[in-house]
């Protein structure tokens, strides 16, 4: 293993505005890893909407300068005492997250060569898996897999945003526990990788005449569909749950006090406390997001090959701005990367 420099390269945040646009690169100092903690050295880091979203929705409220991202894969270079598992070692390849409390108060992410993370928010890479399509697995997984709880066997379900990265990982747990029915919306050339994947593809607006007589027991809603949510009832049976991750197709431009955000305010009143009279949608409505302690339950069906991850595009280090831009058009199918200038071995 070669020897651990004294700075690492990171893309970092130092003022508000469109994500893309103020970014810049720094040289940082590596710290070295408090108790509990890992050194890692980075080999991709994957990027989430969330990351530009929260420069537009919470800015306010970001330690700055911070480093963008929250997904990577990795090794392990350096382990202090008081870790988590005796699986953690130097030298073992790893995915993770930074907790979403963690990036909003320390300023630290994973778009930075080295760093430093507590080893609770890691998982091993499967042998069959290389580093750049487990570095998106961790936030998209733990989505999905809130989406998929309290799932029972032989339910039918349908995904609002099938094509989607959290789409496509909700539909691979939903199949793996069991579902008789996996209906996923999708429009375009994303069609064909659905059905590749053994989803079956609808059109939203036959939903009404395809499944009333055979409504689901489940809606995974992955990008914030109001015009489904609302018709729902025609296909949606009376004891079952609109699943939403909320907010997915707000724009990097959108802010707090924006009319798109404010309309996404009215859709959640409607969905969770205005009675069907007043314009409410009489099926229960559940608000879900990633849970970084559920990473162990994600990582059963990583290690089993149940979940797929899949890549779209990984672009090189000092590409990072282009990454951004791309992620930002919503026409990725998959995950989008950013490769570190120097990946560790394979």
């Amino acid at each position: 293993m070669s020897q651990i420099p004294s700075t690492a390269q990171a893309w970092r945040l130092h003022k508000l505005g469109l994500l893309a646009d103020v970014i810049q690169e720094d040289t940082v100092p590596i710290p070295s890893p408090a108790d509990g903690e890992v050194l890692i050295k980075l080999s991709h880091a994957s990027l989430n909407p969330v990351d530009y979203k929260l420069v537009g929705l919470m800015g306010r409220f970001l330690k700055l300068p911070r480093t963008v991202g929250a997904d990577f894969s990795g090794e392990i270079v350096s382990v202090a005492q008081g870790c988590h598992a005796s699986w953690v070692k130097q030298g073992v390849r790893v995915y993770g997250i930074w907790a979403a409390d963690k990036v909003l108060s320390s300023g630290k992410g994973s778009l930075s060569t080295y760093f430093t993370i507590p080893s609770k928010y890691l998982a091993p890479i499967p042998p069959l898996l290389d580093y750049e399509s487990a570095a998106g697995i961790a936030l998209v997984g733990l989505t999905a897999l809130s989406l998929n709880q309290t799932f029972q066997k032989g339910w039918k379900v349908f995904i609002v945003g099938g094509s989607t990265s959290v789409g496509l990982a909700a539909a691979d747990i939903a199949k793996a526990k069991g579902a008789s029915l996996i209906v996923a919306s999708a429009s375009g050339e994303k069609k064909n990788v659905l059905k590749q994947r053994d989803k079956e593809v609808d059109v939203a607006g036959e939903l009404s005449l395809r499944y009333k007589d055979q409504p689901f027991d489940v809606i995974f809603d992955c990008v914030g569909d109001r015009f489904i949510h609302e018709k729902c009832p025609s296909f949606l049976k009376a004891t079952g749950e609109y699943r939403s991750i909320g907010a997915s197709s707000l724009s990097p431009e959108s802010r707090i006090w924006s009319a798109e955000f404010r309309s996404l305010g009215l859709w959640f009143l409607k969905a969770t406390i205005l009675p069907s009279f007043l314009g409410g949608i009489p099926r229960k409505f559940r608000l879900l997001g990633p849970k970084d302690d559920d990473l162990p339950k994600l990582d059963e069906f990583v290690q089993s090959g149940q979940l797929r991850p899949v890549v779209d595009k990984t672009y090189p280090w000092n590409e990072a701005r282009e990454a951004i831009k791309y992620l930002a058009t919503g026409r990725a199918l998959g995950k989008v990367n950013i490769a570190a200038p120097v990946a560790p071995a394979a």
